[in-house]
């Protein structure tokens, strides 16, 4: 995948309730942080998906697009 957007959304949709609980998803699949880390935030997902929503399209590739590699 080009982002981490649909991703997300995926986790939100099976019942992650909270920006937390979207982190320790990301976490347990092994998804790494746009830095290169193995330990999700919520903020780092806030950003993520303002990102995203900020300009109206998903988040480019790139620095975060290559984490699904």
């Amino acid at each position: 995948a080009d982002n981490l957007v649909p991703l997300v959304r995926q986790i939100q949709a099976s019942g992650a309730g909270s920006l937390a609980a979207v982190a320790r998803a990301l976490e347990a699949r092994g998804i790494k942080t746009p830095r290169g880390g193995t330990r999700w935030q919520a903020v780092q997902v806030s950003r993520l998906l303002a990102l995203a929503t900020d300009t109206g399209k998903p988040v480019p590739s790139g620095r975060w697009g290559v984490l699904l590699c």
